[in-house]
C-alpha cells in the first residue's frame, strides 16, 4: 500500500504533456519500438556469456596467481555491467513488451547475487517515485555510515564520509548478498509501501536464489578451483570490491551532487509534480562517451531514465535532446556534467559538504522504514 501522507501535487504544469507528446512522436516518426533492439540483446549476450565463461575459466583452469587475480577483477567487472546494462533494464519492464521475457532476464540480477524480487520494491517503487525524499527514497540509505541528504541524521564519522566513502562502496554488493536484501524482505514499511507482504513464493526465491548465489560465488570454488582457499577467498573479495564500487558509484552520482534537490513534503505534499520533481533531483553525466554508455546500460542519462523508465536505454541518447528542449521551453532544470571526472568531482565534494554539517546521533535504516 502506498503511504497516503507522501504525494505529488496535482499536475497542471503543461511540461509533463508536452514531453510526452514529443518522445512519442519521435517514436511514430522513427519506427522504433520504446522496448530493447537487436543492440541490447547482443550486449546481454555478450556480458552474460562473459561473465560465465570467465567464472569457468577461474572455477576450472589453475592460472599463475597473478593473472587470476587480473581475470577476478575483470569478472567483477562483467559483475557489474550485467546488472547496470542487463538487469537493470529488465527489472525496469523496459527489455519487452512480454512480462515473463523481463522476468527471466531480470533474473540477472540474481545470478551477480542481488534478490531481483525485492530489488522491484526498494528500487522501482520508492527510488523512482520519490527520488531524493528523505526517509522514503530507500537508495539514501545507502550505509549506516554515509549522510547523503540535508536532513539525514549525522555521527561524528560523517565529517569524514568524504575519504571513505569509496571503502563502503566497495562493500556494497557483499552486503547484497549476505544481508540487504534480508533484511528488506523483514520490512512492514519501506519509503512510500506500508503493510508489506511477500508471498511464499517470493520467500522461496530469496532462499533459493542466495543458496545459488554462494554456491557460484563461493562454496564452488572453494570446493573444484584448483587454488588454495586463501587465493579463493582473495578472488571473491577482488571481484565483489570491483563490482561495488563500480555499480555504486554510477548509481551516486545522478543524484548526490550540488546539483540535486532535496524535497520536503510540506503537510504531506511535494513542492513539484512527478515529472517537474525529477528533473530537480536528477542529473546526466558524460553523455558523449560512448564506451561508458555501453558498459552502464545508459544510467549517465539518468534524466531520460527517471523519466521513462520504461524505455529502453538504448533510446535515451535519442531521447536526451527532446528532453533538453522541451526543459528549456518551460523554463525547467536539466542538469548534466559534462565527464564522468565532473560528476564523480560534483560528488565527493556534496559528502564533504554533507560532512561539515552538524551531526546528531544517527537512527538506523529499520528505525525509519520500519513497521
Amino acid at each position: 500500500m502506498l503511504d497516503a501522507a507522501t504525494r505529488f501535487p496535482a499536475d497542471s504544469h503543461p511540461f509533463p504533456k508536452a514531453l510526452r507528446q514529443a518522445v512519442d512522436e519521435f517514436f511514430v516518426r522513427t519506427g522504433t519500438s520504446r522496448y530493447a533492439d537487436w543492440r541490447l540483446w547482443m550486449k546481454a549476450v555478450l556480458l552474460v556469456g562473459g561473465l560465465l565463461t570467465i567464472w569457468y575459466v577461474l572455477v576450472t583452469v589453475r592460472l599463475p596467481g597473478a593473472v587470476a587475480l587480473a581475470f577476478a577483477t575483470v569478472l567483477g567487472c562483467l559483475v557489474a555491467a550485467v546488472g547496470m546494462a542487463v538487469g537493470h533494464d529488465a527489472l525496469h519492464g523496459s527489455f519487452s513488451a512480454r512480462p515473463w521475457i523481463n522476468w527471466l532476464v531480470g533474473c540477472s540480477f540474481d545470478l551477480i547475487g542481488a534478490n531481483s524480487y525485492i530489488w522491484r520494491y526498494s528500487h522501482n517503487r520508492t527510488h523512482h517515485l520519490f527520488t531524493n525524499v528523505e526517509g522514503v527514497d530507500l537508495d539514501l540509505d545507502l550505509a549506516p555510515g554515509l549522510a547523503v541528504s540535508p536532513r539525514a541524521p549525522r555521527v561524528a564519522a560523517n565529517r569524514w564520509q568524504h575519504l571513505y566513502a569509496p571503502l563502503l562502496y566497495s562493500l556494497t554488493t557483499i552486503h547484497w548478498l549476505f544481508a540487504k536484501d534480508i533484511r528488506y524482505y523483514t520490512l512492514r514499511r519501506m519509503g512510500s509501501l506500508r503493510k508489506v507482504r511477500h508471498p511464499w513464493w517470493a520467500w522461496a526465491w530469496l532462499i533459493g536464489g542466495k543458496v545459488f548465489a554462494l554456491s557460484t560465488h563461493l562454496v564452488i570454488p572453494l570446493m573444484v578451483a584448483p587454488y588454495p582457499w586463501s587465493q579463493v577467498l582473495i578472488g571473491f573479495l577482488a571481484m565483489h570490491v570491483v563490482a561495488g564500487l563500480l555499480m555504486t558509484s554510477v548509481f551516486q552520482l545522478a543524484h548526490q551532487a550540488a546539483h540535486a534537490q532535496f524535497p520536503v513534503a510540506d503537510g504531506g505534499t511535494l513542492p513539484w509534480s512527478f515529472f517537474v520533481h525529477q528533473l530537480h533531483t536528477t542529473a546526466n553525466f558524460a553523455c558523449t562517451n560512448r564506451a561508458l554508455t555501453w558498459f552502464v546500460g545508459g544510467l549517465n542519462f539518468q534524466v531520460e531514465h527517471h523519466l521513462f523508465p520504461k524505455v529502453a536505454s538504448v533510446h535515451y541518447p535519442a531521447l536526451r535532446p527532446i528532453v533538453r528542449e522541451v526543459a528549456k521551453r518551460y523554463g525547467l532544470p536539466y542538469h548534466e556534467y559534462p565527464s564522468l571526472t565532473a560528476a564523480l568531482r560534483a560528488h565527493f565534494t556534496w559528502l564533504r559538504e554533507q560532512a561539515r554539517q552538524g551531526w546528531t546521533p544517527m537512527l538506523s535504516v529499520a528505525s525509519r522504514n520500519g513497521p
